[in-house]
């Protein structure tokens, strides 16, 4: 009895294998499309790591039986046999499939990916699974509603070129559909309501212009993410449910003002709004969502009034970006709770307040921007000296910030002071942080930021006085722009340690001197600007000096040479620059020290013969008189005779 017990356990533990029919229907669906290459597929397909797993399929007998369970990319379920589960994605897959492809003939199948193959433009041909990026057109069709409507997990459909729901479904007809992508295709018109289950919805990057249903587009779901980026989103902005976590809708057209609501929202991590037609008053109660937001995007919107101060002691904020709106006032005090802030940016506002040197202490912060605002006074009195550790951007630009250029508080930045202290990543967690500046004279956005970008731009104030020669020890800056100001006195030779620098602008103050030959040293500076300033003598040439054009010069007349049209007189043309100063200084005491030689030589025999001279008339006098008193007869006679 026992035996015949151990024989029945043994036989249950063993997997079943592979229904004869789905192996027959894989292998039908094999011979239907072209499995490439590996080598060629490589070349051509999006993923490295691509290999075509059909190609290994076979009839071959394992154990007795033929078993699709074992083969590359097939999954079965343990106790049935039956295929649940197929990951053909980057096999190197192409041609056409559809409707009555012979996959339809997996009843049991849960999860299809085909991602990175190539179906030359197919119409989608079924309801399951992954199919990004495989050039699929047109509609999703009516008869994939009903396929595996209860059994769908999960669908995958971004990177295509569908452009909408056949029959237009007021409800997405999987009723137990967790996760839905169809990002990056050329959807329209409203988006159906999704079922209850969804908790992961990615739409962005489409033409859609609302919702079926907006009022209960979330209410009955367990949603978690929510991207609808850069659609044609109309109206009001959805309502999430209280599970939402992360929801963005940048670049849209929504409008109205942000509901109440939101301030409930206690699991919220991540709220992008930024690039829309938003507008109201900032709600005080956005500062409760401090103890568990960490990015707040509000960017580019027509929001107005004051910024809330009332960010938690427990601030988990890391990103707060309000730029490009129309809010006033001060900037609020209760911000030093964000110990966690790595990004700032109250741009393009209308805030009025002195320099916020209440924040020396967000010792995280890497990026900080006050731009084109009412910002006033000193900005140089920072007394904290580790404050600001991690800066990378500092742009207070286009305010009317006075007194000494405000140096103190970035000496301490590991980014500016050392080169190559980072390793070419793109800054932010949650989200990428992105910023728009002014680099090498041209407004620019960034997308992305690497983390070795680093800028510092003062330009648009009343900064006075000297340039610090301290700001040569930022050997890591890359941007330098301190135009339009009223700085004075020479360039420090120190900017020539600045050896990252891609460009600097100090056009437009009261600067003047020669300009230091060991900035031609400067090999990555691509755009110079020191136009309109009291500079005099000759432009250094060679390096990138070449390459500047007069505009980078103009406006100081006492300066010449190329590229202006002026040419220089009285000056050397080119100053001896640092690098060589070690070798032109030896070969220079060498020619000086041969001609030392030869002066002194020449000076001590000059000494020695008036000397001997003088004892020789005062011991023989009339032995001198009788020689050279002859000589000087003869020529006299000999000028006589030639008369």
């Amino acid at each position: 009895m026992s035996l015949l017990l151990l024989a029945n356990c043994s036989f249950s533990s063993r997997q079943p294998l592979c229904h004869e029919r789905e192996s027959s229907a894989l292998l039908q669906f094999r011979d239907s499309i072209i499995v490439l290459n590996k080598s060629y597929c490589a070349e051509h397909f999006y993923s490295l790591d691509v290999y075509p797993k059909a190609a290994s399929w076979s009839l071959e007998r394992k154990n007795g039986s033929s078993d699709c369970c074992s083969w590359d990319g097939v999954e079965c379920n343990h106790y049935t046999g039956h295929v649940i589960s197929l990951d053909l994605s980057a096999s190197c897959l192409y041609g056409s499939i559809n409707s009555n492809s012979s996959l339809f003939r997996l009843l049991q199948l849960q999860r299809l990916n085909l991602a990175y193959n190539d179906f030359n433009s197919s119409q989608i041909p079924f309801g399951v699974g992954n199919l990004l990026s495989n050039n699929l057109r047109g509609l999703i069709p009516g008869w994939m509603y009903n396929v595996s409507k209860e059994a769908l997990r999960i669908l995958e459909l971004s990177d295509n070129f569908l452009n909408g729901f056949e029959h237009s479904p007021l409800v997405l007809p999987w009723n137990n559909l967790e996760q839905l992508n169809l990002g990056n295709n050329m959807l329209q018109g409203l988006f159906p309501v999704p079922p209850p289950s969804i908790w992961r919805l990615s739409i962005s990057n489409n033409s859609l212009s609302g919702f079926q249903q907006p009022l209960e587009m979330f209410q009955r779901s367990n949603l978690t993410y929510f991207v609808a980026d850069n659609n044609r989103l109309q109206g009001s902005l959805p309502i999430p449910p209280p599970s939402i976590q992360y929801y963005q809708v940048r670049y849209n057209a929504l409008t109205g003002a942000i509901p109440p609501i939101f301030c409930h929202l206690n699991l919220l991590l991540v709220l992008d709004l930024s690039n829309n037609n938003l507008s109201g008053m900032l709600h005080p109660c956005l500062g409760n969502l401090s103890h568990s937001l960490q990015v707040l995007g509000l960017r580019s919107n027509n929001f107005d009034g004051a910024i809330p101060n009332t960010w938690q002691k427990d601030c988990q904020l890391q990103m707060i970006d309000l730029s490009q709106n129309q809010l006033e006032g001060q900037m609020p005090r209760s911000l030093a709770n964000c110990g966690y802030l790595e990004y700032l940016n109250v741009g393009n506002n209308r805030i009025k307040d002195i320099f916020p040197f209440w924040l020396k202490n967000l010792y995280q912060l890497k990026i900080f921007i006050l731009h084109f605002n009412g910002f006033h006074g000193a900005a140089s009195n920072v007394e904290s000296n580790d404050s600001m550790l991690e800066l990378h951007i500092l742009d207070l630009s286009n305010n009317k910030f006075s007194g000494n250029l405000p140096v103190s508080n970035l000496l301490q930045s590991n980014a500016m002071k050392i080169v190559g202290a980072y390793q070419l990543q793109y800054m932010g967690s949650r989200v990428d942080y992105s910023i728009t500046i002014t680099n090498k004279g041209i407004e620019l956005e960034y997308k992305k930021i690497k983390d070795d970008l680093t800028v510092i731009d003062f330009s648009c104030n009343r900064f006075e006085g000297e340039i610090p020669k301290l700001l040569g020890n930022l050997k890591g800056l890359r941007v330098l722009n301190l135009s339009n100001n009223v700085l004075t006195g020479p360039i420090p030779l120190s900017l020539g340690n600045l050896t990252q620098l891609e460009s600097l602008d100090l056009s437009r103050n009261m600067l003047f001197g020669e300009i230091p030959g060991q900035l031609t040293q400067l090999s990555w500076l691509e755009a110079f600007n020191v136009s309109y300033n009291n500079f005099t003598g000759p432009i250094p040439h060679g390096n990138q000096f070449d390459t500047y054009e007069n505009t980078s010069f103009e406006g100081n007349p006492e300066l010449c040479g190329r590229p202006l049209s002026k040419m220089c007189e009285n000056f050397e043309y080119s100053p001896i620059p640092p690098s060589t100063f070690g070798k032109d200084q030896s070969s220079e005491s060498l020619f000086s020290f041969g001609w030392k030689i030869v002066v002194i030589g020449y000076g001590c025999g000059f000494v020695i013969g008036v000397i001997i001279g003088q004892l020789v008339i005062a011991r023989h006098p009339n032995w001198f008189i009788k020689t050279f008193g002859k000589k000087q007869q003869l020529r006299r006679r000999r000028v006589n005779l030639q008369k």
